[in-house]
């Protein structure tokens, strides 16, 4: 007989393609201790609802027993880049600096911004072969710079590109995993090009 807590949902919605269940209305049995949802963006825009579900659900199986919720990333230090503008900002992402201050603005994403002609330039710090379809197409239509590894191979033809080294193979630096502990990165080879370099010294730059 099984010891792990064990919470029941009486008439949930049920989708499990591997067992058949398209849209099911059941109850659900939940047993264990830790919460996996993606967290990334996919084709079809996710329900405004579903993070505050998940969390309500993480919230209710904390009351019998210990819950952790976790959203599974893509490529690259994301979480590391949540933590730094929670740091700086108060807000894990989606911050606005159009006013000179920050300001949380979830509901106008790259893409929104970039298609309703709300932005005349970009700066894409990173690998572009990472952002979304979306947001690549967006920023073909306004002039960029892309500073990062193989930022030449960006597909939405930036007005600038500078090639970098890869964090942790390159240059140093500190990685988050997913459970938000922090990993220290060492460089094993050379590159002619950090992106932290670089891009402090077109900020140096733009200042004077």
């Amino acid at each position: 007989m099984s010891k792990t807590p064990r919470l029941r949902i009486a008439g949930g919605t049920v989708y499990d393609p591997a067992n058949g269940a398209d849209g099911v209305v059941r109850d659900v049995c939940i047993e264990g201790d830790r919460i996996v949802a993606d967290g990334e963006p996919g084709l079809t825009p996710a329900d405004p609802a579903r993070a505050e579900a998940l969390v309500t659900l993480a919230q209710a199986l904390n009351g019998p027993t210990r819950c952790a919720l976790s959203t599974l990333r893509g490529g690259g230090n994301r979480s590391g880049a949540d933590a730094v503008l929670t740091w700086q900002t108060g807000f894990p992402f989606a911050v606005d600096f159009a006013r000179g201050y920050p300001r949380y603005q979830p509901q106008a994403g790259a893409a929104t911004l970039l298609g309703g002609g709300d932005v005349d330039a970009a700066l894409v710090v990173g690998t572009p072969a990472t952002l979304p379809v979306s947001v690549a197409a967006g920023l073909a239509r306004v002039r960029s710079v892309v500073i990062g590894p193989r930022a030449s191979a960006a597909t939405f033809q930036p007005a600038v590109t500078i090639d970098t080294g890869l964090a942790g193979v390159h240059e140093g630096g500190t990685a988050f995993r997913m459970d938000d502990v922090p990993l220290p990165l060492r460089p094993a080879l050379e590159a002619p090009h950090g992106a932290l370099v670089t891009v402090r010294a077109l900020r140096e730059r733009l200042r004077t």
